[in-house]
């Protein structure tokens, strides 16, 4: 959670400078990252009780932060389009692990 503008990158810095010694876009290599672990938690079924419950409050804090920060202004144009369908589509695989799980988003 705590790494969460590294998946949408932070308002109003080049991406250059998000950029690792060789080059890759480091926001592009977490979003990757983000992504592989929904489907691996929506896919997992034989998590704990204990686990699927502290894994829905982080899902359900990152979905909240989806939504803060789409009400965030900054930007303009493309880059705030982008940035808001990146949001949307984080927060809906977030919905669905959530539903997977039998739960909802508490925001």
């Amino acid at each position: 959670v705590s790494s969460f503008y590294l998946v949408i990158g932070p308002v109003g810095v080049p991406v250059t400078l998000t950029c690792d010694e060789q080059g890759q876009d480091i926001t592009l290599i977490c979003r990757k990252v983000l992504f592989r672990m929904l489907s691996t938690l929506q896919n997992g079924r034989t998590m704990s009780e204990r686990l699927k419950s502290e894994a829905m409050l982080a899902l359900s804090r990152m979905a909240s932060l989806c939504k803060s920060d789409a009400l965030l202004g900054g930007l303009g144009g493309t880059a705030l389009k982008k940035r808001k369908a990146l949001l949307k589509e984080v927060f809906d695989a977030i919905v669905r692990v959530n539903v997977s799980f039998g739960g909802g988003i508490q925001l």
